[in-house]
């Protein structure tokens, strides 16, 4: 999720999809079983919005930079184990943010595509928000990165199908893929 200072009015703050994130957050959530009954999705972005405010001179102004912000969740048992979290915080990282590719705008990104890495598999985590979903990336962004490319093209399986390019969302039809964002903004 991102907070923005509008373009034509540093004052006035944009909060991008807050709703489709929390949405993420508890589909998460719930994926590692953690309970999100005592999640209001309103509340969330009530309290997420009053951080903002007070964060808002930390958000960068300028096109592609923004106040990156990641719900998080951990659970907080008094004990080390692998089981179903009883307690549970939650909690804000912010972040000042700049644009994520070094050409900015909305210039062409170079991609190459990985076959032998596995970012999302049928049955996997790949549609949560999990923090074990990235570190296996890491090592075939750092390759794509030395060879030129800006992000990977995940592919899966013996037909290669697509299911990540890096940072963005993707739609797959046999005749050509299409990279898009969704811009879902609200004014806070």
């Amino acid at each position: 999720m991102k907070a923005y200072k509008s373009l034509s009015d540093p004052d006035n703050l944009l909060l991008f999809r807050p709703d489709l994130n929390i949405q993420r957050l508890k589909n998460s959530m719930n994926r590692l079983q953690m309970p999100t009954e005592d999640i209001d999705a309103s509340e969330l972005i009530s309290c997420i919005t009053k951080l903002i405010r007070l964060d808002q001179d930390w958000i960068p102004h300028g096109e592609g930079y923004s106040l990156y912000l990641r719900p998080t969740v951990i659970s907080t048992h008094p004990y080390l184990g692998v089981a179903k979290a009883e307690n549970l915080l939650l909690y804000v990282i912010t972040s000042p943010v700049g644009p994520y590719y070094a050409a900015g705008g909305f210039q062409p990104v170079k991609l190459t595509c990985d076959t032998r890495d596995v970012r999302a598999w049928p049955g996997g985590t790949g549609a949560n928000k999990i923090g074990g979903n990235y570190g296996p990336t890491i090592q075939a962004s750092s390759e794509a990165a030395k060879k030129g490319f800006d992000q990977v093209l995940w592919l899966y399986g013996d037909k290669d199908e697509v299911t990540e390019v890096g940072s963005m969302v993707s739609l797959a039809n046999p005749q050509a893929v299409l990279l898009i964002a969704f811009l879902f903004m609200i004014r806070i």
